[in-house]
């Protein structure tokens, strides 16, 4: 299971990562799938931690940085709007 929070640019997806990359989880910047980026433009943290998934998305709010959405990929393959 996979966690994905979505953002506007790979600027901030990629800076909120680098902010997290020590923390000894698998953290990616990922092109948002398609599925659920609606306009295909857009890129995304993918995680397995919950969790951590939310501490990103408060120190994204913290700071600015605008989370476009959250979601969960369950084990078959399907997204779920978590916020």
């Amino acid at each position: 299971m996979y966690y994905y929070i979505v953002y506007s640019s790979v600027t901030f997806a990629t800076a909120v990562r680098n902010k997290f990359r020590f923390d000894r989880q698998q953290i990616s910047v990922v092109h948002t799938p398609s599925v659920i980026s609606g306009t295909g433009c857009s890129y995304s943290i993918r995680l397995k931690n919950k969790q951590k998934a939310m501490e990103i998305i408060n120190y994204s709010k913290e700071y600015g940085v605008s989370v476009k959405g959250f979601y969960e990929q369950n084990s078959n393959g399907e997204f779920i709007r978590l916020s």
